[in-house]
């Protein structure tokens, strides 16, 4: 017996000896990067063992000297840290990573992450290149936070299939653009077809070789170039050149920056000239790629030492330049055309739709602006958006900014909202619109913005528009259906009120004091009318908040949060727009932007005491009362949690057997369904909760029943 016991624990060892070591692997001090909690000394390493999905997560700065090449589907989490690539020799290798044939999201969990060129570009992106683009091949890169600090193109994009997405982050170029394609189409390779899309952050090309420029942004081929954000910024030339492909703008801020300019202009990397324009169209260059369809839609263009728009050359066949809004710092008239119209001097001007204005002692004006569908294909409906600003009376007594619009201009909100409604919708276009009060710039942390209930009913009944109230301690934006219901509740008499207030932590609750944390952003919300106030929405409306942020915030490390008076907390997604936090409210209360980690501390804690709230309940009074061919079961509970329903099993046995019949929302069940007269049958009941994903239980109560 003896002997028999040594061989099985000589075997067993053996196994586990030979056994792969990665089913052990840790993370340990002297890794570089980890998937889940699986530790690899190199990134390379770490990007072989990924699997489609994986997240891929730094613990230490890297240096490399080779390119790691992504051809999977994953994402990277810099968490802070620094990948360099420190090759200098020659540029094969010195691109710190190629995605090709596969899908990379960099995110930086923590502030400052970097990915560093010390001589080539950061990540360049390869689809398709072939001449004819007969190898098709799907290569996307998705930026959402990173540092991105190279010699050469922060980011360069090549070939039919190449998408590239940045929606936050820094991406620069010491030497180059920040984000540009090539110009190659020959009998050997065609570079272009590729799609770049910028919603956020900022891009940068620079210059430091001397009678060279750069821009920002370098489109020299076939493929889509979207703007719907961001900065982009040529310090040393351009903000955009186009020498190819079709180029949408938005919105965003372009600049270019470059101080001087010689006679026949500084040569960019492929030494044609550039002249430092914000937006430059370089038609003259003829590359083959061939120019396409420009739209300006939005977004402000500036250009230190140039134009704003600056065409060099004339556009070819089948290629068009239009300008339909947006801020510029030179005239675009040239490229503008009815009904648009352009208005400023000097370095200021402006583009969009005019509207025949009201007499100039008027404080409210009303203006129709198009905005161009977002990553169509240019044969959807064109949606109007019709904005009525009202400049509002204005009144500070005790910290409290009383708002009121003038008589004379709450007849003209309606009027003018509904008329340039009815003009966008004539011309065959969608209408959005919104109503604007702006209540100033007071100091005043409490600003009730006053409405007659008439108006508000007037608004509701014959606009389709939303209101934005804009106050010191925040923005709201009602939506129509919430004004319907405002409209509905204060009549056609009395006043509608909505109130904005920043609130001082120490004024709150000891609980919610402790739950937001000293450095929380409270702002609270009411929507009053004579007959009582609204505090939830109909379904699928709400109002959005927004709130101003100081620059610097690192918003990865923040919350939007809705909190009650003892202080549990709820996370709500928000999104930063223009610099500002903006969320969709679910009702009206108290919310907050307040820290990530006090946030997460606080509904774990939250959560725990409901879970163990949730486990201490009890099902009490459970009776079950036979009738011919049913059983009908009631219950209650103890007070204290709410249950999201309760589940009703079933047995023959008392022992087991039991299988769930039913989850009930209410507190009683009605079995018609395996019943047989004279049997006697088990039930038991539970309720249950769902937190942060994961139902919790009560106890279960019992009972027999003979059926009848």
């Amino acid at each position: 017996m003896k002997k028999k016991l040594g061989a099985v624990f000589l075997a067993a060892t053996m196994v586990m000896c030979f056994m792969p070591s990665m089913a052990f692997a840790t993370v340990g001090a002297n890794n570089v990067a980890k998937i889940g909690d699986t530790g690899y000394a190199t990134l390379e390493a770490a990007v072989t063992a990924a699997n489609n999905g994986d997240t891929i997560t730094m613990v230490n700065n890297y240096d490399f000297a080779q390119t790691i090449t992504i051809s999977k589907s994953i994402t990277l989490d810099l968490n802070g840290k620094t990948i360099k690539n420190t090759k200098t020799s020659d540029y094969a290798g010195s691109t710190a990573m190629y995605v090709q044939g596969g899908s990379l999201t960099v995110n930086d969990s923590a502030t400052g992450g970097k990915i560093y060129s010390e001589f080539g570009c950061g990540i360049n992106v390869y689809g398709d290149y072939t001449a004819n683009h007969n190898a098709p091949i799907t290569s996307t890169l998705v930026i959402n936070k990173a540092i991105i600090d190279a010699q050469e193109y922060g980011i360069g994009v090549h070939g039919q299939g190449a998408s590239v997405y940045v929606n936050n982050g820094s991406i620069s170029s010491r030497n180059n653009c920040g984000i540009g394609g090539n110009g190659t189409k020959n009998s050997s390779a065609d570079r272009g077809g590729y799609y770049i899309e910028i919603n956020g952050g900022t891009i940068t090309g620079n210059t430091t070789s001397a009678g060279w420029k750069n821009c920002g942004l370098y489109h020299p081929n076939s493929g889509n170039v979207v703007i719907n954000g961001g900065t982009i910024v040529g310090t040393t030339g351009a903000g955009i050149v186009v020498r190819g492909g079709n180029l949408t703008v938005n919105a965003g801020t372009i600049m270019g920056k470059g101080a001087t300019v010689s006679a026949n202009g500084d040569k960019m990397g492929d030494a044609v000239p550039t002249y430092c324009g914000g937006i430059e169209l370089g038609y003259s260059v003829n590359y083959p790629g061939g120019m396409g369809v420009i739209k300006i839609a939005g977004g402000n263009v500036s250009s230190e030492t140039s134009k704003a728009v600056l065409v060099i050359g004339t556009p070819t066949a089948g290629s068009t330049i239009s300008v339909t809004g947006g801020t510029f710092t030179s005239d675009p008239s040239a490229y503008v055309s009815s009904p648009y119209v352009v208005s400023g001097s000097g370095t200021s001007y402006s583009v969009g739709i005019p509207y025949v204005a009201p007499p100039a002692t008027s404080t409210t004006t009303t203006t129709t602006t198009p905005t161009t569908p977002t990553g169509g294909t240019g044969t959807e409906t064109p949606v109007a958006t019709v904005t009525t600003t009202t400049q509002p009376t204005v009144t500070v007594t005790d910290n409290t900014a009383k708002v009121t619009v003038p008589a004379e201009d709450t007849a003209k909100i309606v009027e003018q909202t509904a008329a340039a409604e009815k003009a966008a919708a004539d011309a065959g276009t969608k209408v959005e619109s919104n109503i604007v009060i702006s209540a100033g710039t007071s100091t005043a942390a409490k600003t009730e913005v006053v409405l007659p209930a008439a108006t508000v009913n007037d608004i509701a009944t014959k606009t389709d528009a939303s209101l934005t109230v804009e106050t010191p301690a925040g923005d709201a934006k009602i939506d129509p259906e919430v004004l319907d219901k405002a409209a509905e509740t204060a009549g056609t008499s009395g006043n509608v009120t909505l109130v904005i207030e920043k609130i001082a932590l120490e004024t709150l609750p000891a609980e919610a004091q402790e739950a937001l944390g000293k450095d929380a952003i409270v702002v609270k919300v009411e929507l009053i009318t004579d007959n009582g106030n609204i505090t939830t929405f109909p379904e699928g409306s709400g109002i959005t908040l927004s709130l101003a942020l100081d620059p610097s915030t690192d918003v990865s490390t923040k919350r939007f949060v809705y909190v009650t008076s003892t202080g549990v907390i709820t996370e709500l997604p928000y999104k930063v727009i223009n610099g500002k936090a903006v969320a969709k409210l679910p009702h009206l209360s108290y919310y907050a932007f307040m820290d990530k980690a006090q946030a997460d501390a606080a509904i774990a804690a939250q959560n725990a005491k409901i879970k163990a709230g949730v486990q201490a309940t009890k099902v009490i009074s459970l009776k079950a009362v036979p009738t011919k061919g049913k059983v009908k079961l009631t219950w209650s509970k103890t007070a204290g949690y709410k249950m999201d329903g309760y589940q009703i099993y079933k047995s023959s046995k008392s022992a087991g057997g039991y299988k769930l019949m039913k989850t009930a929302a209410g507190k009683y069940y009605i079995n018609t369904m395996g019943l047989k007269a004279g049997n006697t049958y088990y039930y038991k009941v539970r309720g249950f909760r769902t937190i942060d994903g994961v139902k919790v239980y009560t106890s279960f109560a019992k009972i027999k029943v003979v059926a009848k």
